[in-house]
């Protein structure tokens, strides 16, 4: 049995076709084991796992008011 991915939040998207839902937020980095066989079950929907950005972005302040 594999181990999970990490320990923290993890957000996925389920693609069916050309249509995708979420992001849909898993409480544990789901193992292969998950994954395989949530994607058997569900046959032509696919449960995906998308990295997030580890911060945020923002614009530096410009301080032009």
């Amino acid at each position: 049995m594999s181990s999970p991915r990490n320990s923290r939040p993890i957000e996925g998207r389920i693609h069916c076709g050309d249509r995708c839902m979420g992001p849909i937020k898993l409480p544990l980095g789901p193992s292969e084991e998950f994954l395989d066989e949530f994607n058997r079950l569900y046959g032509g929907i696919q449960l995906r796992i998308e990295e997030a950005a580890a911060t945020p972005t923002t614009a530096p302040a410009t301080g032009d008011n």
